[in-house]
């Protein structure tokens, strides 16, 4: 990742008539320090759909007045949605005119072929106050107080006034008496971010082309589509940011999360596709296959990291230190080669074109060469009866005592089963969740006994590998024998579950 980066642990802003007085923290905080007051204009960039909004995005580029030095500055938010809640702030020296290239590969996934230009603009006079427990200690926040006139857009030359709250990782207990202060002196929380006010926009992410539209009526089959399509292409990007702001090191969660966007959607695709164009359906599903591998490379590395991690854990640290770090090492060398295939598909105009062909979807019309404008209640029973079946022919097949590729291949049909349930629900209700839950469940079972019969594998592939030592291959024997009998305890976790589904309360829905 380049550009340097500011983690703010939260931000809350609030807002304040423009001759608000700010209250006296120096009885609630050790040290307050007051900075010296800033003028900047600051423009913000977005494409014309306002695709970064839509993300939870912004970037801007502050310029001090009246000369000096400007820097571009992208904020994300946090990873998980939270009231108050920040991500990562990166920020790049620069000029006005120029866009960063770091920036602008972070957010190729988000803007694609579209463009950036100015959306907004503002003038700010900023006083900052640092926040620390004492002379010695710390800076564990900042206090800003900003005037701010718009300039341009529907609200030109709107003055309005706002308050921001930033706390750094480990602040103390102390900030919840600085919130109080302020908000006892006046100032009031806001969801509203700052650019939303220069935009004339409402609380909250704007619900963007790729995010389903609200409907009081029942769901038609085409509903059901488009929310799936528009579901899968929101948590592809939502993820797609954050794993290009640095690929080897990506977090674990969003390479997960962006990979099951892409086999739910194939899933789907495959499940309500019959409606479709089914060369578009093929060229979608390819797609998303072959970004979907790219992806498990990285995943399955993550995963065996953590199986291994957990055993030695377990262990007690008996097979902590050189042994365990080759094994570990080895690993880190296959993830890194991974990272950099991943790079290069997702950096690739066929991704993006898989990006663009889904969002033109979800903004509709649908591909479509069948009726979407059946009610999926009484659709989506059938399709779904088919995912059903398939499932229980696979049970079938595994016999009492299924193969290790029989079981994966019973996990899959189990997760398409589940995905097919999950969508069916604002249709069907309380039924297809009931099924969906039960489907999960055996697909966890499933998944957590084919994660750490492939972790057993790829050990014992280290073991009668020449070049490991002698060492690295006992410790590999003590973790294969307890992912043995791991195994043995999802087996019969999977038998339980898969007994549960079979259940009439779980399919009695689907003869309809």
């Amino acid at each position: 990742m380049t550009g340097d980066i500011t983690q703010v642990e939260r931000a809350i802003e609030l807002d304040v008539d423009w001759d608000f007085e700010p209250p006296d923290l120096r009885p609630v905080v050790g040290r307050p320090q007051r900075l010296p007051e800033q003028v900047r204009r600051t423009c913000y960039f977005d494409t014309p759909d306002l695709r970064l909004w839509a993300r939870g995005l912004t970037l801007c580029y502050h310029q001090p007045a009246p000369s000096g030095a400007g820097a571009w500055v992208l904020s994300t938010p946090p990873p998980k949605s939270g009231r108050g809640g920040a991500g990562p702030v990166l920020s790049w020296p620069g000029q006005p005119e120029l866009i960063p290239e770091a920036a602008r590969r972070i957010l190729r996934g988000v803007v694609r072929r579209s463009e950036l230009d100015t959306v907004a603009e503002y003038d700010t006079t900023r006083r900052r106050m640092e926040l620390a427990e004492g002379a010695a200690a710390p800076t564990w926040g900042e206090v800003e107080d900003a005037l701010i006139t718009i300039n341009g857009g529907p609200n030109d030359g709107l003055r309005f006034r706002r308050i921001e709250l930033a706390l750094r990782s480990g602040y103390p207990d102390t900030a919840g008496a600085v919130l109080d202060c302020l908000q006892d002196s006046g100032a009031t929380v806001t969801e509203r971010p700052r650019l939303a006010v220069g935009l004339g926009r409402p609380a909250g992410r704007r619900p963007g082309p790729a995010r389903g539209r609200p409907r009081r009526r029942p769901p038609t089959i085409g509903d059901t589509l488009e929310t799936a399509i528009s579901s899968a292409l929101d948590r592809m990007l939502d993820h797609d940011y954050r794993i290009r702001m640095g690929f080897e090191a990506a977090d674990p969660e969003d390479v997960h999360q962006m990979r099951v966007a892409t086999r739910r959607l194939r899933s789907d695709l495959k499940t309500f596709g019959s409606v479709l164009d089914p060369v578009w359906v093929g060229h979608a599903s390819e797609d998303l296959r072959w970004v979907g591998t790219a992806l498990g490379r990285v995943r399955d590395c993550d995963v065996m990291v953590g199986r291994l991690g957990s055993e030695i854990e377990r262990a007690g640290g008996e097979h902590t230190g050189p042994v365990t770090d080759a094994l570990l090492a080895r690993l880190a060398g296959r993830r890194r080669s991974g990272a950099e295939a991943l790079e290069g598909a997702m950096s690739s105009d066929r991704y993006l074109d898989l990006l663009d062909r889904l969002h033109a979807a979800a903004r509709g019309p649908l591909p479509a060469v069948g009726d979407t404008s059946a009610m999926s209640a009484e659709v989506l029973p059938a399709l779904v009866r088919k995912r059903w079946r398939a499932w229980a022919r696979r049970c079938r097949r595994g016999g009492g005592h299924p193969s290790p590729e029989e079981l994966h291949r019973m996990r899959i049909a189990a997760k398409r089963l589940r995905y097919a349930a999950e969508a069916s629900v604002p249709a069907i209700g309380k039924a297809a969740k009931r099924t969906a839950v039960a489907a999960e469940r055996l697909q966890t079972a499933l998944g957590e006994l084919h994660d750490s019969a492939a972790t057993t594998q790829w050990l014992e592939r280290q073991v009668a590998d020449a070049a490991v030592t002698p060492a690295a291959a006992f410790a590999a024997g003590l973790i294969t024998r307890e992912e043995d009998r791991q195994q043995a305890q999802w087996r019969r976790r999977a038998r339980s579950a898969g007994t549960k589904l079979k259940r009439k309360k779980n399919r009695s829905w689907l003869r309809q």
